[in-house]
């Protein structure tokens, strides 16, 4: 995948395992556990000067046919292998050979440099030999080589080498401690001001004051005053050619510091303005963010504003050929104004939903100041009116223009079922799109469940937990639970909520946890009409040591600002409700 590590190692036993420890291709060095002996592949290219080494004794290479990657036999057990790239008796002879060169043009030098008595009439001056000069500018010229490399070439950033500067200069700094042990330290924008539809990069200095567990890599957005996305593959990071990625977090020596670089391209015809830049260090297991403990850098959803990229207008329009969404012609909106592509991100839909609408606009004359235009969906009351390009008035279009805007929509509780076609309106002018909506509406339940052990706890102004259901009923470690909650809307709440459930031991550590929108992701809160109740399954895995007594507690959290709502109606901890006490026996 774009962005990632490519597998060096393979050929492993199915039982085997492999920890990277130094991910440099020309000094690769792994932990490898295997129960039987195998033939290991190294995916480069076998050629002189590739070396290999387990628990430091030499090791024989081969190259097999047809494909030439380099081989070697790993016995059984657990053994640290490196495969390193160093130098040859071919390359040791040239290099001697070069050295030796160099001492006689010392020499020579030496001896034409030597005065010589020669009898020559006092008024005559007798020019120095051409080879004395030819000798003296040779000896120069390699001892300005010999001596550039180590000065400068080592030293600085050059087309032959990038060097890491010192950590005053490695960009602006941030100093903000996150919750898996590593710092943040600085960061770099390059360019921090590009045209539409070009690339950029984004460097991230962070140093371990902790030992690290889990394997942690960044992740950026470019988005706008919405929240919007703006970079071409949001799920997927490049990164450049230049930069040497550092090794696994879990194998930083604790004070040691490393960079991370990523290059994002920005849609073609993204909109000129300023976007934030945001930032989050995930872990690659769970990708669950860590945590920000410095409050002024703190976000949600375990992001953090780094930086603002401008954005201006490209030297050309961006070509729409090869758009995905194209209509079948332009559709003129009004004059001078038409839509070029319509692409939404679903076609069905049920009610609570929040949609992405994508759009190419173009213009073939001065647009007046404001233009404002609604995307309707036909049958529905949903009506989003706004700038063609939020944020970049028409009045800045220039005649050819080609922008692209993206606009989010959020379905209501009451929207009705069925096929609903999209409109464009402008003024009386309403342009049906060929895309519809399909809103298929979930299976409601106005009354409580029978089996449910009831109760009364409320979260906030609008909902209710009137009751769960724990199997099986005496947990024993190392089984899941599987649970059961009731939920009552009093009203539509007005917020995204997102449901979460800790397994919590008698110190306070939670040993178990699943956090989810309610009914597996498929029934958002947005969506619940007044009076409903809807059931919420989540499964627990308890850890095969598990004994002696846990508490099971539930919560609601916005998922926008991921604050939790305030519960009452019971025992409640750090607005959490106790629903039960259970005891795994030893």
């Amino acid at each position: 995948m774009r962005g990632e590590e490519p597998q060096r190692l393979s050929g492993l036993p199915a039982a085997a395992t492999a920890a990277v420890q130094n991910s440099n291709p020309l000094n690769y060095q792994a932990r490898i556990n295997t129960p039987v002996s195998f033939e290991l592949v190294y995916n480069m290219f076998y050629f002189a000067g590739w070396h290999a080494a387990v628990d430091g004794q030499a090791v024989a290479l081969r190259a097999a046919a047809p494909d030439g990657l380099v081989r070697l036999t790993v016995p059984a057990g657990e053994h640290n292998v490196r495969l390193y790239f160093g130098s040859t008796p071919l390359r040791s002879a040239s290099t001697a050979i070069s050295v030796l060169a160099l001492l006689v043009l010392i020499v020579v030098y030496m001896r034409h440099a030597a005065p010589k008595e020669i009898p020559q009439p006092a008024a005559a001056s007798v020019p120095a030999p051409r080879e004395q000069y030819f000798a003296g500018a040779l000896l120069l010229v390699a001892g300005c080589l010999l001596a550039l490399k180590p000065a400068v070439i080592d030293r600085t950033d050059n087309f032959l080498h990038r060097a890491d500067p010192p950590l005053a200069k490695l960009g602006l700094p941030i100093a903000a401690q996150l919750d898996n042990g590593l710092q943040l330290l600085a960061y770099r924008l390059m360019p921090d001001r590009i045209q539409s539809g070009t690339s950029f990069d984004v460097e991230l200095t962070l140093r371990v004051t902790a030992p690290i567990r889990s394997e942690y890599r960044p992740q950026f957005t470019v988005e706008d005053a919405a929240g919007i996305n703006w970079t071409l593959h949001p799920k997927e990071t490049l990164v450049p050619r230049w930069h040497q990625e550092p090794p696994p977090t879990m194998y930083w020596p604790v004070g040691e510091s490393a960079q991370f670089v990523r290059q994002y391209l920005l849609l073609p015809g993204t909109p000129p303005g300023n976007y934030r830049i945001y930032a989050s260090i995930f872990d690659v297991s769970t990708l669950q963010p860590a945590q920000v403990l410095a409050p002024a850098m703190a976000g949600s959803k375990g992001r953090f504003e780094i930086a603002t990229l401008t954005v201006v207008r490209p030297a050309t329009p961006p070509t729409v050929a090869n758009e995905r969404g194209l209509l079948p012609a332009a559709a003129e909106i009004t004059s001078g104004l038409s839509l070029l592509a319509f692409l939404p991100d679903r076609s069905r839909a049920m009610p609570g939903e929040q949609m992405s609408l994508e759009l190419l606009w173009t213009s073939d004359v001065p647009l007046p100041p404001d233009v404002r235009i609604t995307v309707a969906l036909a049958g529905t009351n949903i009506a989003l009116t706004t700038q063609p390009t939020p944020g970049f008035a028409s009045a800045q279009w220039l005649p050819g223009d080609v922008w692209r805007a993206r606009y989010l929509v959020q379905l209501p509780a009451d929207v009705p079922a069925g096929a609903h076609a999209w409109q464009i309106v402008f003024a009386d002018n309403a342009v049906t799109l060929p895309d519809t909506l399909r809103i298929e509406l979930p299976e409601r339940r106005y009354a409580p469940l029978a089996t449910a052990n009831p109760t009364s706890f409320r979260f906030g102004p609008d909902v209710e937990l009137t009751g769960y259901v724990l199997q099986p009923a005496q947990p024993v470690a190392g089984s899941q639970l599987q649970l059961q909650l009731d939920w009552h809307a009093l009203k539509t709440p007005a917020q995204d909520l997102g449901v979460f459930v800790h397994v919590v031991a008698p110190d306070g550590t939670i040993i178990a946890q699943h956090d989810a929108v309610p009914a597996n992701w498929t029934r958002p809160t947005m969506g619940w009409l007044p009076g409903e109740y809807v059931g919420d399954p989540h499964v627990l895995q308890l850890p095969p040591n598990a004994s002696g007594s846990y508490q099971v507690l539930a919560g609601l959290i916005d998922r926008a600002t991921e604050q939790r709502l305030p519960a009452s109606g019971g025992t409640v901890d750090a607005d959490r409700a106790l629903l039960l006490t259970f005891t795994v026996q030893p």
